[in-house]
């Protein structure tokens, strides 16, 4: 079963542009305004002898350009068509997989170049983008009412927004109810069950989640108490309270390593194989995003989706549109945003191009299928993915020490204990950094 890409696909991207950036890009305000030279006094016999006024059909009107994922392609295409017909003004969508388009966006400025004016990307990238001036800020209060805060939130730095939210990724718990009726309250009730499956022969593998990737496990991790950074439901993440090394954490990664251990998961399972046990009810649990619920529709299998056990929380990575600050005209391409994004119609055409949680409010509470409107309320719950610009150098420490332990069969404790120090010295350079710019 293919998984879609999104943060675990973007560490080794994310972390070349983060050098890239701060060596290009620091400084300069974000929509440089052009200098105006004082003008000089016309003088009356020189104006009554000037050209005549040009003719607009001899004006280069640039076109807009967008790079979005490349299934939403075929949707902004339609939209370019009516907004050309409107304005005159012609719309270039490329198609890019999502795991490209930071880094050829990290190119494109290299290069001087003004394309694209749009990009679809992550909140995830957005605190090393804002944070460098190279996308624009934008006003959503005239729909405030159709996002909530917490989507909002989620593509906003320090307070400004930067980002028209369209879709959330965040997991939920799958479970086929053909093994069980109803999901365990806790973690270690689930694996209980799942283990019992496996030892009665109705089961192969008893939790599918990808256990190389930090994304795909924190709901284990928050549900068995630890976590990247102390958590507030009202204020979100202290950044000034890191848990990557706390005991908390470690013991969490210990119980998923324990699980590993007696077989109930496999990291190295995917694909044609994790389909495989999908589509004959050969697993009672996985943990997964609305990317696969179309393949477990399709399954002969009864599915269905439920919250994480322990209270566990997903993180939530809203996806979205942003301006490039240094296009020639990041106003005009906002224009397109409002007039053909930040519609029911526009919104309702992206999701049927990519179905997937709905960050439009009026889409979202009318949804007709049950399942996605499920991870939709459970997403509701999750926690946003913090945007410090620090986010790439906090993605690969903590990767590369959960590959150690899940890929390579490291000590859990030694290394979270080396990688909860790794991220206090980001933090440290952060705050210092903060420190010497007030």
């Amino acid at each position: 079963m293919t998984h879609r890409l999104h943060i675990r696909c973007l560490l080794p991207v994310l972390m070349a542009v983060v050098l890239f950036v701060l060596a290009a890009c620091a400084g300069g305000p974000i929509i440089p305004a052009p200098a105006q030279p004082e003008a000089a006094e016309p003088d009356p016999a020189e104006t009554a002898e000037e050209a005549p006024a040009t003719d607009m059909a001899d004006v280069e009107i640039p076109v807009l350009v967008i790079w979005s994922d490349e299934a939403r392609v075929p949707a902004l295409q339609a939209m370019g068509a009516r907004f050309a017909e409107d304005f005159g003004v012609d719309v270039d969508v490329v198609g890019k997989p999502l795991s490209e388009i930071l880094a050829d966006y990290k190119v494109a400025l290299g290069a001087g170049s003004a394309e694209p004016d749009i990009l679809f990307g992550g909140s995830d990238w957005l605190g090393l983008l804002a944070s460098n001036e190279v996308v624009a800020p934008i006003d959503l209060t005239p729909w405030q009412d159709h996002f909530g805060a917490g989507v909002l939130r989620s593509m906003s730095y320090e307070g400004v927004q930067y980002g028209v939210p369209v879709t959330a990724d965040s997991l939920a718990l799958f479970y086929n109810t053909d093994l069980v009726a109803e999901v365990p309250a806790t973690w270690g009730g689930a694996a209980d069950v799942a283990y019992g499956l496996m030892q009665e022969g109705r089961a192969e593998l008893g939790i599918a989640v990808n256990s190389y990737s930090p994304f795909d496990i924190y709901p284990v991790i928050t549900g068995r108490g630890g976590d990247l950074f102390a958590w507030n439901v009202d204020t979100g993440f202290d950044m000034e309270s890191p848990l990557l090394g706390s005991q908390a954490t470690v013991d969490a990664i210990l119980f998923l390593q324990s699980l590993g251990g007696a077989g109930v998961t496999n990291p190295g399972l995917a694909g044609a194989e994790l389909e495989r046990l999908v589509n004959e009810g050969r697993v009672p649990f996985m943990v997964s995003g609305p990317w696969n619920l179309e393949r477990v529709r399709q399954s002969p299998v009864n599915w269905s989706v439920a919250s994480f056990p322990d209270g566990g929380s997903s993180f939530v990575n809203v996806l979205g549109y942003m301006l490039n600050a240094r296009g020639p005209d990041p106003l005009f391409a906002w224009h397109f945003l409002q007039s053909q994004v930040l519609t029911d119609d526009g919104m309702e055409a992206l999701q049927a191009a990519a179905p997937g949680i709905p960050a439009w409010l009026p889409l979202l509470d009318n949804l007709d299928d049950p399942m996605m409107a499920q991870m939709g309320r459970i997403a509701a719950q999750g926690r946003a993915v913090p945007t410090i610009a620090e986010m790439p150098e906090v993605w690969k420490v903590w990767g590369e020490a959960q590959f150690a332990v899940a890929g390579e069969g490291a000590d859990a404790q030694a290394a979270y204990t080396a990688a909860g120090s790794k991220l206090d010295d980001i933090l440290a350079l952060r705050q210092a950094a903060r420190q010497a710019s007030e």
